[in-house]
């Protein structure tokens, strides 16, 4: 009987991850969808090749964020260029190893592939800190107080006049631009979710009976995932707008 409760310990925990993660990787798929638009919306307005210049210093935050995983899983980089933009649509890449029978790199292929995605809300959270009002990043949406506070001083002169702002607006529309997942990125993102998962299973399967460590991990991933979801909430809610923004200026195409 206590077997068959600690087997399915595993799977619950096993199953939250997934669930947890599943939707993540879905608001990955719709920021990779609203980029998309941003390039064609931006790309009709001042041309596709102004644009990716406009939006290299993004480029390179993607690029780099892969590398970032490439190093902290063991992976040999065999080379990278963080912006090259080239007639196949290729604007940088990173071209990396590894040994397919070690199961640390293998799960860091999920890592290297969604990369972006924590590298690009990481970048977006640090030029928040850096650039804006504390009350304007460090909002509490479940406090109304707080956001009395974040709305004030968003509408107010004061927040406009400030270099600091159009900076951020600047770098976030950049870097936010390019927190998208290709289909090479994917690929090998897949293929590191596999061994991800099993190794939490052989994880829980070895620790799951010390309840203070179990525990700990659980409310670990749980807030680590409700921190990402509220981050990409914001971007994606950003992103949109930002597509609104220039659908109103796009020229009609000729017929």
């Amino acid at each position: 009987m206590f077997i068959l409760e600690y087997l399915l310990r595993v799977a619950l925990l096993s199953g939250m991850f997934l669930v947890l993660l599943v939707p993540f990787l879905f608001l990955g798929f719709l920021m990779h969808f609203l980029s998309n638009m941003i390039y064609d919306r931006m790309g009709r307005i001042f041309g596709y090749k102004a644009y990716i210049y406009i939006t290299a210093p993004g480029v390179m935050v993607h690029e780099l964020s892969h590398a970032f995983f490439c190093l902290i899983f063991g992976h040999k980089i065999m080379k990278i260029q963080f912006f090259s933009p080239e007639n196949d649509g290729t604007l940088g890449y990173v071209t990396h190893q590894y040994y397919t029978k070690n199961l640390y790199q293998q799960v860091g292929n999920f890592f290297i592939g969604t990369g972006p995605l924590w590298g690009g809300m990481f970048v977006l959270w640090l030029l928040s800190m850096l650039l804006l009002p504390e009350s304007a990043w460090r909002v509490d949406l479940e406090n109304d107080a707080s956001k009395e506070v974040f709305m004030n001083v968003i509408f107010s002169a004061y927040f406009w006049k400030r270099w600091q702002t159009w900076l951020w607006l600047y770098l976030f529309f950049t870097v936010a631009s390019h927190i998208t997942l290709s289909p090479p990125d994917l690929k090998g993102a897949w293929r590191g979710f596999l061994y991800l998962m099993l190794l939490v299973v052989i994880f829980e399967l070895l620790f799951g009976w010390w309840a203070g460590l179990h525990d700990v991990l659980v409310s670990g991933i749980m807030k680590f995932f409700t921190f990402a979801l509220r981050q990409m909430g914001g971007i994606l809610i950003i992103s949109f707008l930002t597509v609104l923004l220039f659908s109103l200026f796009v020229p009609k195409r000729k017929i």
